[in-house]
């Protein structure tokens, strides 16, 4: 799981890698699938894949998602900020609402977020867009700024109302 403070302090540089990458590889149309994990626990999709426990980092991303990498099929799954796993198979929506224009990539990002509340970015190799995908949801983005003010919303920690002592009253 994310630490609940992803997206901001230490783990900024984590978000910085995700949006450059992701840019990078849409202009270069290299396809990618990245699941980052929330609340609900990915380890039955990490756990038949190839297991990496690994830095976020755009040169990592760059190769697993190399056509020519025998790791670029599949996802790559983010757990507890690092990249837990390459190669991983996600499930497949179901749903009948999805277009036609979407492939495999797209459904793979869809089902995942419906069955859990994991978050995903899609690369497009074909369009050479980036996506994310939030509750069964493709959100086009249109750049980097949106990427990444997205994924800080989402993973922004919760803040509790603090109960005021006596001594404050």
């Amino acid at each position: 799981m994310l630490p609940s403070r992803f997206g901001t302090g230490s783990d900024l540089p984590m978000v910085q890698e995700l949006v450059k990458v992701s840019f990078t590889m849409g202009a270069r149309r290299l396809g990618a699938l990245i699941a980052i994990e929330r609340e609900a626990s990915l380890e039955e999709y990490v756990e038949p894949a190839t297991r990496l426990d690994a830095l976020v980092s755009q040169e990592l991303l760059l190769s697993i998602f190399h056509p020519t990498s025998p790791l670029h099929d599949g996802a790559v799954v983010l757990q507890d900020g690092r990249l837990a796993a390459a190669q991983a198979f996600l499930p497949l929506s179901l749903s009948k609402n999805v277009s036609r224009v979407f492939g495999t990539r797209h459904r793979a990002a869809i089902g995942l977020t419906e069955a859990t509340d994991a978050v995903v970015i899609i690369v497009s190799e074909e369009r050479g867009t980036v996506s994310l995908v939030k509750e069964g949801v493709i959100v086009p983005m249109a750049d980097a700024n949106e990427l990444r003010q997205k994924l800080q919303e989402i993973f922004q920690p919760v803040e509790t109302p603090r109960v005021l002592g006596e001594e404050e009253r």
